[in-house]
């Protein structure tokens, strides 16, 4: 396998992380520590590692396998938006994510 220097990294977005549900609550919750907050979302990204570019066939059945869910419903506009990105440690391998090579 070559170094992990000359893997190639795709990008999958991926679908809402919160429910309707649970945004309210976390934004309830957050808007005692920042009153001007109006709105919370989370989405999931999927990053996929391989040692050439994915082909068109390839590329197809990633997505296909990746989508599930309501839809992301996207970046908000013309607001000040901070992003935080939680991830595991490099080199952590998700349980179904073994499986799936």
């Amino acid at each position: 396998m070559a170094s992990s220097h000359d893997l190639v990294l795709t990008t999958v977005p991926g679908g809402n992380a919160l429910s309707p549900f649970r945004a309210a609550a976390l934004r309830a919750r957050l808007r005692r520590v920042v009153p001007s907050l109006t709105a919370v979302s989370a989405r999931h990204v999927h990053w996929v590692a391989s040692e050439e570019p994915l082909d068109e066939p390839t590329a197809a059945t990633v997505e296909r396998l990746l989508t599930y869910g309501p839809p992301d419903a996207g970046d908000a506009q013309g607001a000040h938006v901070a992003v935080v990105v939680v991830a595991p440690r490099l080199g952590t391998l998700s349980l179904w994510g073994s499986k799936s090579t």
